[in-house]
């Protein structure tokens, strides 16, 4: 019986059972990161492709993995806590040993740099806007907003998000783009 995983900040790992490979991550919302990674997993769509490929080669599907919460961290020391986690070396489905590089969506996207721009402030990872959001905003949702702001926002979008629905009222679907309510990224020009 799986244990209940609570909508809380924390470090986690998910681990192939066959193979003992392990990653470690950090989000501030245990239960949706868990469920996006599974979702990811199930649909053959994970940026992690080799976590991806022995879900793929498994028979057991999700079942092939546990997600254990290692620790609950406040949002401020989520990247202290990860890179704690990722330097013992047990991680080897992490594509970098830096908890900041490690950043972003996608395979080859890892180390996307520059500027988060939210309605509540400019960061320089789409985790620490997500950490000051005060739980309204996912990593993962925070970093879709602002890479992809030109994008209408969906009544999928507005459904799911939590800061959408405390600020706006639902008009807003189908008429204003995320760059129009705040959201955008700006690229570093130095690499």
């Amino acid at each position: 019986m799986e244990l209940k995983i609570e909508a809380v900040s924390g470090i986690y790992e998910i681990r192939h059972t066959a193979s003992n490979t392990a990653y470690c991550g950090r989000t501030v919302n245990l239960r949706n990161r868990r469920c996006q990674h599974f979702s990811a997993l199930s649909y053959g769509r994970h940026s992690n492709k080799p976590m991806q490929r022995d879900y793929d080669a498994s028979l057991e599907g999700n079942s092939a993995f546990t997600f254990t919460v290692l620790e609950y961290v406040k949002p401020d020391q989520l990247i202290e806590r990860e890179q704690a986690f990722i330097s013992s070396g047990e991680y080897r489905y992490n594509r970098s040993n830096d908890a900041v590089a490690g950043c972003g969506v996608g395979e080859g996207n890892h180390r996307y740099s520059g500027t988060f721009k939210t309605p509540w402030g400019d960061f320089p990872s789409s985790y620490q806007a997500a950490a000051s959001s005060e739980g309204m905003m996912s990593q993962a949702a925070v970093w879709t907003s602002c890479t992809n702001s030109e994008k209408v926002i969906s009544g999928n979008a507005y459904g799911h998000s939590i800061y959408l629905q405390t600020n706006y009222d639902r008009s807003i679907v189908g008429k204003k783009s995320w760059r129009d309510i705040g959201f955008s990224f700006k690229p570093s020009t130095i690499n």
